[in-house]
């Protein structure tokens, strides 16, 4: 067994951060992957953010661990805006048009994967996160975000 560190050793609670592997397989993405761990980023330690998040958009896609019965997956970053929704999807907003952006229309980013546990947070253009945020759900009005479950962020 091996700890891999990224930028910062500890977390401002003084936590070990550290990417975890057994032999060749890293322990926190296979946690991730079977639905026993949600992602949890803790900037500037972001080395595996993307494969964390894609391997926790696969886990709610098949609904294992404690995804198992949530309902549909968010949708997946990247996809095109004007993706037809499917049948009885009746969410608001649209996937982004890329990993940083949304379209014009749908200015405001949804983030469905935090850290702090709950559902959802938006952020608004201009918002002191906006510019950091990788939305996953784009909306047109803050109405729309939360009648999403969404809160707005508080900074």
């Amino acid at each position: 067994m091996r700890l891999e560190l990224d930028v910062q050793e500890r977390d401002q609670f003084g936590r070990l951060l550290a990417y975890v592997y057994f032999g060749d397989m890293m322990v926190n993405a296979e946690l991730v992957a079977q639905g026993y761990a949600q992602v949890m980023t803790i900037p500037p330690n972001v080395r595996h953010q993307d494969l964390f998040l894609k391997l926790q958009r696969e886990a709610r896609l098949l609904q294992v661990g404690l995804w198992r019965g949530t309902g549909p997956s968010p949708p997946t970053p990247g996809a095109s805006a004007t993706t037809p929704a499917r049948a009885g999807d009746t969410r608001p907003g649209v996937p982004p048009q890329d990993a940083w952006a949304c379209p014009l229309t749908y200015p405001i980013k949804g983030n469905l994967t935090t850290y702090s546990g709950e559902r959802c947070i938006y952020h608004m253009p201009g918002g002191q996160f906006f510019g950091k945020t990788k939305p996953e759900r784009c909306y047109a009005t803050e109405a729309d975000a939360v009648k999403d479950g969404c809160r707005r962020s508080m900074r």
